[in-house]
């Protein structure tokens, strides 16, 4: 490794990590006093708050990693710029390429680096601390879920029901309607309660009403089980919103997959949140290539003006990043082009840029 390369990374990685140890501590300690109150109305212990705010921290640095990263590169490369030490470097024979190809490199790393970091630490630390904070504060999960109906047009059967009960893994009035091959009712099953256990949804005391030919058939049982329900888990009635950012990726893929078969309009929002879980350590590298894009030849406040430059940029593409996720939330685009396309632009930027200025000639 080079003089230069040595300099160059050495200068980075100080300034990233004085920022994002900065920026994670300002993160724990939003997010202390957030919870200070429930801390103190459930006189939760001292050691038990130092331990929940402690296992925040891998999240806190997956999140500030991009913003930190543009914040770094844009400082670094203006002080090149604000000490003349790019004309020292310019008269060597380096070129801008050969001084950015090494910052661009070592973020292309840091993304992988993230991935796995969020993927084997974050997460799993995070839902460790998402169950201790539903045992101190109550009954209540985040994965409780209301108002919800499952369909499955191959399998022939609807079921929808009042809410869903993390904790005991239950459902609370509870219609599961059987449908026959000309799509109509065929059988309905009302129940107050349905129990999941050991891979067995249980409809207790059901009232189950059975069409034959133009008469209804009513019998009330002590329990009902039905096969169609043997691939349906708790997970499909869940409330995903934050969970399927926490799930483990086989466990998430699997899900994702049963939920496109069931409700196509939750698909299109989990699978939206997933594909942005995946995508969302290469943030850190499009970071990078925005601060590389920025112009540093501003004689006075070359700082202010390049950090300005970066943000305005940044804020497009996390605005545009944004819009499309809506979009596909609304089923209105495909997941994975809501997610893929503002890297895409973002990475062709500087080719549109150039192409657009040779028009303009």
């Amino acid at each position: 490794m080079k003089i230069l390369d040595k300099f160059t990374l050495f200068s980075v990685i100080k300034i990233l990590f004085f920022t994002v140890l900065l920026c994670t501590l300002m993160l724990l300690s939003v997010d202390l006093f957030s919870k200070f109150d429930s801390y103190a109305q459930h006189s939760t212990p001292f050691a038990v708050i130092v331990k929940n705010t402690i296992l925040y921290g891998p999240s806190a640095i997956v999140l500030i990693l991009p913003p930190a990263t543009l914040f770094t590169l844009t400082f670094f490369l203006s002080q090149l710029y604000a000490n003349n030490e790019i004309i020292a470097l310019m008269s060597s024979g380096f070129s801008m390429k050969r001084i950015l190809t090494p910052l661009l490199l070592f973020t292309l790393l840091l993304s992988c680096g993230a991935f796995f970091f969020n993927e084997d630490i974050a997460i799993p630390m995070e839902n460790v601390r998402q169950t201790q904070l539903d045992d101190l504060f109550g009954d209540y999960s985040k994965n409780d879920n209301a108002n919800i109906t499952l369909f499955d047009n191959e399998q022939g059967y609807i079921i929808n029901a009042n809410r869903y009960i993390e904790k005991s893994k239950t459902l609370t009035y509870v219609t599961f309607i059987i449908l026959d091959k000309e799509g109509r009712v065929q059988t309905k099953v009302s129940s107050d309660k349905a129990s999941y256990n050991q891979g067995v949804w249980h409809f207790n005391n059901p009232l189950i009403t059975t069409r034959d030919t133009n008469t209804l058939l009513r019998t009330a049982v002590p329990d009902y089980t039905s096969e169609l329900l043997a691939n349906v888990t708790p997970k499909e009635f869940r409330n995903n919103s934050n969970d399927i950012d926490t799930m483990e990726l086989t466990s998430a893929l699997s899900h994702l997959h049963n939920v496109h078969t069931l409700d196509r309009a939750t698909w299109y929002v989990e699978a939206t949140e997933f594909y942005d879980r995946l995508f969302m350590p290469l943030t850190i590298f499009v970071m990078a290539w925005i601060a590389c894009l920025t112009d540093y030849r501003n004689k006075r406040n070359v700082f202010l003006f390049s950090i300005f430059n970066s943000i305005v940029i940044a804020l497009v593409y996390y605005v545009g990043k944004m819009l499309l996720q809506i979009m596909s939330r609304q089923m209105a685009v495909e997941p994975i082009v809501a997610i893929i396309v503002p890297y895409i632009v973002i990475f062709f930027l500087p080719y549109l840029t150039r192409l657009i200025g040779l028009k303009n000639e």
